[in-house]
């Protein structure tokens, strides 16, 4: 396989740290980290690799979840973190795969999404998204 391509996104264009909460007691919010419109030959095996770390802050709690969805399906494994009060500051990376084999020839829009489920009730906006390269690909 060979590296294609892929998507490095800046937030505002300066950093590349992205707050998402405030999220209410319960709630979800999701935020799209990456978009990138490819080419594909029919029958070429297509390897997707997503990667993202997310940092909570004291007392958050609840999940994170990064996601890779092709044409506006969410596809692959989803990377999965719990988040607990006492241990909310660190930061996770979280990754997500998908290994196209049927995609058909032509256009297709890939996009990566983390989605925060619980209580993010940061005073500095948090939690946070830190991307580098959030979406890699291969064929």
């Amino acid at each position: 396989m060979t590296v294609r391509g892929a998507q490095h996104v800046l937030f505002n264009g300066l950093v590349d740290a992205y707050p998402v909460g405030p999220v209410p007691p319960g709630g979800t919010k999701t935020t799209k980290i990456a978009e990138k419109t490819i080419t594909t030959t029919a029958g070429r095996p297509v390897m997707f690799t997503a990667k993202a770390r997310f940092q909570a802050q004291h007392p958050d709690s609840g999940i994170a979840l990064l996601y890779i969805a092709i044409d506006g399906t969410s596809l692959g494994s989803y990377g999965v973190q719990g988040i607990s009060p006492v241990s909310g500051e660190s930061q996770r990376t979280l990754s997500a795969g998908y290994l196209a084999t049927s995609l058909a020839s032509g256009s297709h829009t890939v996009q990566v999404y983390m989605q925060v489920q619980g209580t993010f009730d940061s005073t500095n906006n948090g939690p946070f998204i830190h991307t580098e390269i959030p979406l890699v690909y291969f064929d």
